[in-house]
């Protein structure tokens, strides 16, 4: 198996948290490795890719929305066409509850659905995106 500096890494939620600071470690060290940066906050995204970029790293940033299909299908794309492969997918984008775990209410008891055309849906999204595509 190749080591990290040869592989191509994909990191969702790369503008904060975690996966920006997993962006900028593996960019520190492991020089050369080339990485895929999405996110929904460009300047974030942008400023973590610069980051990456000056420790030596190969960057793609690419501003995405998980919620919008078009979006996963187009970063896919980009990292294919860009690297040629993707080895490592990081699934980080996303938030969570903090606190006392009697204090986050389950699932059913939040109110933070949304109307959508075929129903009501919480707000985060998750995508499978075709290996042909990857």
């Amino acid at each position: 198996m190749p080591s990290l500096s040869e592989q191509v890494v994909l990191i969702t939620g790369a503008s904060a948290g975690i996966g920006a600071a997993l962006a900028q470690l593996l960019a520190q060290r492991f020089i050369g490795i080339r990485l895929v940066l999405a996110a929904r906050n460009v300047e974030k995204l942008e400023a973590i890719a610069a980051l990456c970029r000056f420790a030596g790293a190969e960057v793609l940033a690419h501003p995405t929305d998980l919620e919008k299909i078009e979006q996963v299908e187009a970063l896919a794309q980009a990292a294919i066409a860009k690297f040629g492969r993707v080895d490592a997918l990081v699934n980080n984008a996303g938030y969570g509850q903090m606190g006392p775990v009697e204090l986050i209410l389950a699932v059913d008891e939040l109110s933070i659905l949304v109307p959508w055309e075929d129903g009501w849906h919480f707000p985060l999204g998750v995508y499978i995106v075709p290996l042909n595509l990857l």
